[in-house]
């Protein structure tokens, strides 16, 4: 039961987290006030998160190469909007902080993100990124 509570927890924590980065697609300042504010969040059908975790070894600038990825990853015309960081550190037995990076993805629709699954731009990312990490662990959620 504490296994299926911690990806939750994890990702309350990093969409609270300082470190994290939030990204919208709205051309209006007031939209972007208004996912901040959980409201675009609570529209959304189909939200995508991975977890990732990194090599052992990588490098500060691999960091920020992977960093920078994610960055065009999240210019996906189908994305309405993406955020991404890293672990909070809580240090409670249901929080798992094992992870290097989460991407948390917002998409309008089951379709919108089937349509992402195969987007060059993500095929792009998978290609160049994939000898970074070691394991990548997906949750993807339908919102009422």
């Amino acid at each position: 039961m504490i296994k299926l509570f911690a990806p939750i927890l994890a990702i309350i924590m990093i969409m609270s987290c300082n470190a994290s980065h939030e990204h919208d697609h709205g051309e209006d300042a007031n939209m972007h006030e208004e996912k901040m504010e959980g409201t675009k969040m609570a529209e959304a059908t189909f939200v995508h998160t991975v977890f990732f975790w990194m090599k052992e070894d990588i490098s500060k600038e691999e960091s920020e190469f992977f960093e920078s990825e994610l960055e065009k990853l999240g210019q996906s015309p189908t994305i309405n909007s993406y955020r991404w960081g890293k672990p909070a550190g809580t240090p409670r037995d249901v929080v798992d902080n094992s992870y290097g990076y989460a991407w948390i993805v917002d998409f309008a629709s089951t379709a919108d993100q089937d349509a992402y699954q195969v987007e060059p731009i993500h095929l792009a990312f998978i290609e160049s990124c994939k000898d970074l990490w070691t394991k990548v662990q997906v949750y993807d959620t339908l919102l009422d």
